[in-house]
């Protein structure tokens, strides 16, 4: 999907260097989370590329895209809005609500300090748990789907 996106891979090297080894190292980890699940939701090319550099970026807070930045913009925004008020829901752009639990997943697992199958677990059920609250349920759904095929390769 990336090739012929050089300009773009270069981009986000540069950007990505500006961060810290543990921030680059979460950032590439919450990427590879949010494009995963982006694709089982079976959103549109363009969208997964935008959720990807998002992502990628989110630590850095510069975005080569509009659609990146509006997706980094709304992703520690509350699925149903509490506290924060609008958008809600299904208004929170959908790039928003997947950064938003690939995000939360990578905080609660990040190494080296929790990243076992037990933390693996428990962040996953606190995933669900927030589901309809803090994170899209449907989005919860495709990301525990993602996350069997992703945690056996040890990301």
């Amino acid at each position: 999907m990336l090739e012929g996106h050089g300009a773009l891979n270069r981009t986000l090297e540069d950007l990505s260097r500006e961060l810290s080894g543990e921030a680059r190292d979460h950032a590439r980890r919450v990427s590879v989370y949010a494009a995963a699940t982006a694709v089982q939701l079976k959103l549109p090319d363009d969208m997964v590329l935008a959720v990807r550099v998002a992502a990628e970026l989110h630590e850095a807070g510069q975005f080569p895209s509009e659609l990146a930045s509006e997706t980094a913009k709304w992703f520690a925004h509350p699925w149903n809005g509490a506290g924060a008020g609008p958008p809600v829901g299904k208004d929170i752009p959908i790039g928003a609500r997947v950064l938003s639990a690939a995000h939360e997943f990578d905080l609660l697992t990040m190494p080296p300090r929790t990243n076992t199958v037990v933390a693996q677990q428990a962040a996953l059920e606190y995933l669900e748990l927030e589901g309809g609250r803090r994170f899209d349920p449907a989005v919860v759904t495709a990301f525990k789907k993602v996350q069997r095929v992703i945690q056996p390769l040890g990301l």
